[in-house]
C-alpha cells in the first residue's frame, strides 16, 4: 500500500528518538516533572537552532539500526519498541513553545542519540533513498520507473538470446550442408556396402531359418517318439492293472470270498484299447484253467513287466537327454553366430567411418593434386609461351645484345654440393665391394687383369682406372675369399666411379668423348670458341641457356654407369654377384647428387665458369693445389718399409718424383681469366707410393 504524504503534513509528524536501554511505555508520553523543567530551562538557549530544525523535518530511526533490528532475533525489544513509536506518532502543533517540545526526551537520552547515530534527523532528501523506501513503504515508490526499467532489461535480454539463437540456427546450418555434401560423395560406396550387408542379412536369416526348421522337425520326431512311449506306457499300466486285479481274485479264492464283483468288473473291462490303439476284446481267464495256477504264474509275468517298464523309462529319459543337450547346443550355437554377425556388423560399421575418412583426405590430396596439375600446366604454358617468343623474335645483331644470366647459386652451395657428390662415391664404392666374385670357375687361383677379347671395354675400363699407371701395376686380381670388403677393391671402384662423374658434369651428351675417345660434340665445339671470341658473361649466358635446354634421362644415365662398372668389373676378372637392379637402387644417390651439382655448375652460375677439378695422372704432387688420401699412411709406411742400404740408393730414392696417379675426390675451381684459374676446393689425389703399399697389402 502506497500512503502520499505532502512536505507541509510531514512537518507536522515528529518521532521521538529512540535507544536500546529504552522502555516502550515511555514513547507515547513524554515526562512533565520539575527536574525536567530546570533542565529545559539550561538548555533552551543552546538547543533552540537544534528543536526549530526538529520542528521542520521528521525524526526517523537509523535505517541501518532498524536492519538490524529485524535482523537479529535476539533483539525483539528493540522490534517492540519501533512498532510501539510509529503507532503512537502524534501531531504537532506548528507554534508549540520550546519547552514543550524539549518535553519528548530527557537531556541524556538526546545528547546519546546526537553522539552515537549522526542519522537520527532524516531530511526529506533522505526520505527518498533506498533504504528509507524498503523501510517505510508509506513513502513514494515510483512504479512507473521501475516498471519501465524491468520492460528495458526484459527487451535487452531477448535482443542477446535473439542473437545468440540466430548464430547457433547458422552454425547448424552450415555443419548440415558439410553433412549432406559428404554422404553425396559416399553415397555410391555406402549403398555397396549396405547391398553387401543386405545380403549377409538375407544370408543369415536362410541359414536361421532352416536351423530353427531342422529344430522343429527334430521337435515333432521327439514329440512322436514320446506319445509313443506314453502310449506303450499306458498299455503295460493296464497289463498291471489286470495282473493286480488277477491276484486279488486269487487272494479271495484262498480266502473263500466269492468272486460275483470280479467277474463283472472283468466283463465290463473285456473291451479295451489295444497297443497299436484299436479296441478288442481282452481275454478272460480261462474256466478250464484253476486260480491257483494263474497266482503261481503272476510273479514271473511282474516281474518282465518292470523290467520292460525299466528299459522303456530309460530309453524316454535318453532320447530326452539327447533333445535337451541338441536343443541347448543349438541355443549356444545360435547366440554365437548373432554375437560374431553384431561383432562383423561393428567392425563394418567402423571400417565404414574408416573409408569416409580416408575419402576426405584423398579428396584433400586430390585436390592438391589437381593444383598443382594446374600450376604445372600453367608454368609449362608460359615456358612454352617464352620459348615460341624467343624463337620468333629477330636474331640479334650483335652478340653484346645477349644479357649476361645471374648467379643462382653461390660460391659455398657448390662447394658444399661437390663435398656431397665425393660421399656419395665413396659410399657407393663400398656397397659395390661388398657383393664381388670371381669370374672364373677356378677362384683359388690368381687371375690376371685385361685377360679377355673385348678391347673396347678395356679402353674404356683403362680410362675409367686412371690409365695405363694404374692398371700396368695391378698384376694378378686376389682370390674370392679376400676380395669381401677389400680396401684396394674399394679404392679402384671409387677411383672409376670419380673419373666417370667428372666426365659426365661437363658434357654435353652421354656420348660425348666414351672410353677416353677425344671426339667433341657440336655444343661442345660452340661453347668453346665462344669463350675465345665473345666476352665471358655472353659465353656463361649461352651456356646456361643451352644447359637448361638439354633433358638427360635418369635411366639413360642408370645404364650408361652400370655400363661403365661392368667393363671395370670384366677388366679386373670379377662379377657382380646380386642383380642389375639392385645395382641401378644402390647408385641412384650418387646420380642424384651428379645430377645436382652438374645443374649448378652449368645452369645456375651464368656470370662465372665453375668446373670441377681433377688432377692429371703422372702430375708431381702439389700439396697447395690437391690433398693426398693417405698421407699418415704413406709416411709411416715408407718409414718402415725402408731398407737398410748404402747411401746411394738412399739419395736416389729422395731424388725420384712423388707422382699422382688417379683421384679420388673431385675439386671446384672457378675462371677468372683466359687462362687464370682459381680453386675453390681441393680435389683429393692418390699417389704413386700410396698405390704401392695397397697392392704391397694384398
Amino acid at each position: 500500500m502506497t500512503v502520499d504524504i505532502s512536505a507541509q503534513q510531514l512537518q507536522t509528524y515528529t518521532f521521538p528518538n529512540i535507544s536500546a536501554n529504552d522502555d516502550p511505555s515511555e514513547c507515547t508520553q513524554p515526562p512533565h516533572d520539575d527536574d525536567h523543567a530546570q533542565k529545559r530551562a539550561k538548555l533552551s538557549h543552546s538547543r533552540k537552532p537544534a528543536f526549530a530544525r526538529h520542528q521542520r523535518s521528521v525524526s526517523l530511526p537509523s535505517p541501518t539500526l532498524v536492519s538490524k533490528m529485524y535482523s537479529t532475533g535476539a533483539n525483539s525489544v528493540l522490534k517492540r519498541k519501533f512498532e510501539q513509536c510509529s503507532s503512537s506518532m502524534q501531531p504537532v502543533p506548528e507554534e508549540e513553545p520550546l519547552d514543550d517540545a524539549m518535553d519528548e526526551s530527557d537531556d541524556s537520552t538526546t545528547e546519546e542519540t546526537d553522539a552515537s547515530s549522526p542519522d537520527s534527523e532524516r531530511s526529506l532528501d533522505d526520505l527518498n533513498s533506498e533504504n528509507t523506501v524498503r523501510f517505510y513503504p508509506y513513502l513514494h515508490h515510483e512504479p512507473e520507473r521501475l516498471a519501465l526499467e524491468r520492460l528495458e532489461e526484459a527487451k535487452r535480454v531477448h535482443e542477446q538470446d535473439k542473437a545468440f539463437y540466430t548464430r547457433e540456427i547458422r552454425n547448424m546450418r552450415m555443419l548440415l550442408f558439410e553433412a549432406e555434401s559428404t554422404l553425396q560423395n559416399r553415397t555410391e560406396e555406402l549403398e555397396f556396402i549396405m547391398k553387401e550387408r543386405e545380403e549377409d542379412m538375407s544370408e543369415w536369416e536362410a541359414q536361421k531359418a532352416e536351423m530353427l526348421r531342422r529344430a522343429e522337425v527334430e521337435k515333432e520326431e521327439l514329440r512322436e517318439k514320446n506319445r509313443a512311449l506314453q502310449a506303450e506306457l499306458d498299455w503295460k499300466s493296464r497289463e498291471c492293472s489286470d495282473a493286480m486285479d488277477v491276484l486279488e481274485e486269487a487272494q479271495r479264492e484262498l480266502l473263500g470270498v466269492p468272486l460275483q464283483d470280479l467277474e463283472d468288473r472283468n466283463e465290463g473291462d473285456s473291451a479295451g484299447p489295444t497297443k497299436d490303439g484299436s479296441s478288442s476284446p481282452r481275454p478272460t481267464p480261462a474256466s478250464s484253467m484253476s486260480t491257483l495256477s494263474r497266482y503261481t504264474s503272476i510273479p514271473s509275468r511282474i516281474t518282465s513287466l518292470r523290467q520292460r517298464l525299466s528299459e522303456d523309462e530309460g530309453r524316454f529319459q535318453a532320447a530326452y537327454h539327447a533333445w535337451s543337450n541338441e536343443n541347448r547346443h543349438l541355443r549356444k550355437l545360435h547366440h554365437k553366430q548373432l554375437q560374431t554377425l553384431n561383432d562383423d556388423l561393428r567392425k563394418s560399421r567402423a571400417e565404414v567411418g574408416g573409408l569416409a575418412a580416408e575419402n576426405k583426405k584423398l579428396m584433400s590430396t586430390v585436390g592438391n593434386l589437381k593444383e598443382s596439375l594446374a600450376a604445372s600446366k600453367r608454368d609449362s604454358w608460359h615456358s612454352m609461351s617464352s620459348i615460341r617468343k624467343s624463337r620468333e623474335a629477330p636474331a640479334p645483331s650483335s652478340s653484346p645484345s645477349l644479357a649476361a644470366a645471374p648467379d643462382r647459386i653461390t660460391t659455398e652451395e657448390a662447394i658444399k654440393l661437390v663435398q656431397k657428390l665425393n660421399m656419395r662415391i665413396s659410399e657407393a664404392a663400398s656397397l659395390l665391394a661388398k657383393d664381388l666374385v670371381a669370374a672364373r670357375e677356378d677362384a683359388s687361383m690368381p687371375v690376371a687383369p685385361g685377360d679377355w677379347d673385348h678391347p673396347a671395354l678395356t679402353r674404356e675400363a683403362v680410362w675409367l682406372l686412371g690409365g695405363e699407371g694404374v692398371t700396368s701395376q695391378l698384376t694378378f686380381i686376389p682370390p674370392p675369399s679376400k676380395s669381401k670388403d677389400n680396401e684396394l677393391l674399394r679404392t679402384l671402384l671409387q677411383v672409376a666411379l670419380t673419373s666417370w662423374s667428372a666426365h659426365q658434369v661437363h658434357s654435353w651428351d652421354l656420348n660425348e668423348t666414351k672410353a677416353g675417345s677425344t671426339q667433341e660434340s657440336p655444343l661442345a665445339a660452340i661453347y668453346r670458341k665462344l669463350k675465345i671470341v665473345e666476352d665471358p658473361a655472353v659465353a656463361g649466358a649461352w651456356r646456361s641457356l643451352a644447359r637448361a635446354q638439354l633433358k638427360f634421362s635418369s635411366s639413360a644415365w642408370t645404364r650408361a654407369l652400370i655400363s661403365s662398372i661392368h667393363s671395370v668389373f670384366s677388366f679386373l676378372g670379377l662379377t657382380y654377384s646380386r642383380s642389375v637392379t639392385s645395382m641401378g637402387r644402390e647408385l641412384q644417390p650418387l646420380l642424384q647428387a651428379l645430377r645436382a651439382v652438374r645443374e649448378a655448375t652449368g645452369e645456375l652460375a651464368g656470370s662465372t665458369e665453375l668446373e670441377v677439378a681433377t688432377v692429371w695422372p703422372g702430375t708431381r704432387f702439389d700439396f697447395r693445389h690437391m690433398k693426398d688420401a693417405r698421407p699418415g699412411t704413406v709416411s709411416s709406411g715408407s718409414k718402415a718399409s725402408a731398407p737398410q742400404s748404402s747411401q746411394a740408393d738412399a739419395s736416389t730414392r729422395r731424388r725420384k718424383p712423388d707422382v699422382v696417379v688417379a683421384t679420388l675426390g673431385l675439386g671446384l675451381k672457378v675462371s677468372e681469366g683466359p687462362e687464370t684459374k682459381r680453386l675453390l676446393a681441393l680435389p683429393l689425389i692418390l699417389r704413386e707410393k700410396s698405390m704401392t703399399e695397397l697392392l704391397a697389402s694384398v
